[in-house]
């Protein structure tokens, strides 16, 4: 089974605004980064940003698996064309008490680039955290 079909839903839509939303839900292990990826080129086709977004979608992907914790519940995955651009969200249904953060880490830190490669590419991007594990932690980013 593919990654992205393995537990994954779909769906689509259009906000009060007008603007189409889609929603996927991916696996939160492995292979979430490649399953994100795929997502993200198949709703944005051949946008010019759409490696971009790829790239910061499948950091900010991994960082929810690689801190999230064990036994993680499925990401849910948001993307919403707006009239300039378009906006990702990554939902992790945990209460972190961690902030998240553009790390600067040494040359020869192996990790630790994730969320500053989103800071390079994105216009915007931010983190707003929930108080229970129903609404969890939403990393976004605006191109």
């Amino acid at each position: 089974m593919k990654a992205e079909e393995r537990g994954t839903g779909r769906g689509r839509g259009t906000d009060p605004h007008g603007s189409t939303t889609r929603v996927a839900r991916v696996v939160a292990d492995q292979s979430a980064p490649g399953a994100a990826r795929r997502l993200v080129r198949s709703w944005l086709g051949d946008h010019a940003r759409v490696d971009d977004a790829a790239l910061a979608l499948s950091e900010v992907v991994t960082n929810a698996v690689l801190h999230g914790g064990s036994n993680l519940p499925p990401l849910t995955v948001r993307f919403r064309q707006e009239d300039n651009g378009f906006r990702v969200e990554v939902d992790q249904a945990t209460v972190r008490t961690v902030g998240v953060h553009a790390g600067f880490p040494r040359p020869d830190d192996g990790r630790g680039r994730g969320l500053a490669v989103v800071e390079a590419l994105a216009e915007r991007w931010g983190v707003t955290y929930g108080t229970a594990p129903a609404t969890g932690t939403t990393v976004w980013f605006e191109m």
